[in-house]
């Protein structure tokens, strides 16, 4: 709570409301799984942080009609060179560019060993070229698990925070699917990554290294 925060100290507010997956079936459901995916996906491109427990005990349908996310104060916060090193990879998947996706990836790790590197390179490349015809966004859970089994099977040492933002938009798309079995991310995360708003000189400085 503002005001009430000190270095040492965290006050929360009290959220009353219910557990969202309890609004399965319901009206709103479809309303709701589209608010809950909009709410990661703009954390990732527009704000430049991400939940560290995005997890659905922490998301709650208000009393008042909203999403409440709650332990907020646990979140991750990247730098200029993380934020560009993520929309870097996110776009590349979009654009079914599998190699830069996993060079950035390498590229933001540490200690690799150079004969792991270009198997795990491989490995994503030939993951992308398999799925050309899907979306990144529709089968996001499935990539970030094949991901992180071609790191652990090469060996090769992932960002902390590509992990944590990877795990964030797999566990709200595994609500949001169950909130509406037929939302399309894609049409909610292609349109935020492309957008004026996103590759803006002005707003957004990660642009420039997206672009160079």
């Amino acid at each position: 709570i503002t005001g009430l925060v000190a270095q040492e100290a965290l006050v929360e507010s009290f959220v009353s409301g219910k557990p969202l997956l309890e609004m399965v079936g319901s009206d709103r459901a479809p309303q709701l799984a589209e608010w809950g995916c909009k709410i990661v996906l703009e954390m990732l491109f527009y704000h430049n942080f991400v939940h560290g427990d995005l997890h659905p005990g922490n998301l709650l349908y208000t009393d008042d009609g909203r999403i409440g996310i709650l332990d907020a104060g646990i979140c991750m916060e990247m730098d200029e060179s993380h934020h560009a090193d993520m929309m870097i990879i996110l776009t590349s998947f979009l654009k079914s560019d599998g190699k830069t996706a996993a060079l950035t990836m390498v590229d933001s790790s540490k200690a690799n060993e150079p004969l792991d590197v270009q198997d795990f390179i491989d490995g994503i490349t030939n993951m992308v070229e398999e799925s050309h015809h899907q979306s990144f966004f529709d089968h996001a859970g499935e990539y970030v698990a094949q991901i992180c089994a071609l790191a652990c099977k090469h060996h090769v040492k992932l960002d902390p925070i590509f992990i944590t933002s990877a795990l964030a938009m797999k566990l709200m798309e595994g609500a949001s699917m169950e909130l509406d079995p037929a939302l399309s991310l894609i049409e909610l995360g292609l349109p935020m990554a492309v957008s004026d708003a996103v590759f803006s000189y002005v707003q957004l400085p990660w642009a420039k290294k997206a672009a160079s």
